[in-house]
């Protein structure tokens, strides 16, 4: 997806999650957005919604047709403007553009923390208390094995990175003994 895609796509994820916020149902349709990106990347759907022969009518038709129920009218009323428009495939990263609008509203922030090895609970919950301390946000953590770090961890929260591990520490020492 390109630069523009996804600002466009940045665009729609907030004018719905300002039309949501003032229908007080900011956590429901994004639940419809996991809905409906279920229904949109499934196979034989998506066959049918990419097709230019079928037309918007029918598109449209077809996503009611499974989502009825299942979403609520904002929802529908989104994916029928991405229809129209032909931008239905934009909506995976307004769906992802959405939840980073909802967890900022939440206080909500995602860390990426790799490392060596399993974190201990206590590791683990040491690093939760170090990261809403300094983010001022609860923190979520997102915790995946990267055996070749060697030892200790690097974290990534928004921007920040934290490179508390062998294999960074020993990439600084070489650096810093090639004079670099």
């Amino acid at each position: 997806m390109n630069a523009s895609d996804r600002i466009l796509a940045a665009r729609y994820a907030t004018a719905l999650f300002d039309a949501a916020v003032a229908a007080g149902s900011e956590e429901r349709v994004a639940q419809d957005l996991a809905s409906s990106g279920e229904v949109v990347s499934h196979p034989e759907a998506a066959v049918a919604l990419k097709t230019p022969r079928v037309g918007v009518a029918d598109k449209k038709k077809l996503l009611k047709g499974v989502l009825e129920g299942r979403c609520a009218e904002l929802g529908l009323r989104f994916l029928d403007l991405l229809v129209d428009r032909k931008r239905l495939d934009l909506l995976p990263a307004a769906a992802d553009f959405y939840g980073k609008l909802l967890a900022r509203k939440r206080k909500v922030s995602r860390a990426e923390v790799r490392c060596a090895r399993a974190l201990e609970p206590g590791a683990r919950a040491g690093i939760k208390a170090m990261l809403d301390a300094f983010s001022g946000d609860k923190v979520e953590l997102d915790v995946k094995e990267d055996p070749g770090l060697l030892g200790g961890v690097v974290v990534r929260l928004g921007d920040w990175v934290m490179d508390a591990s062998l294999r960074g520490e020993l990439g600084r020492i070489e650096r810093a003994l090639a004079g670099d």
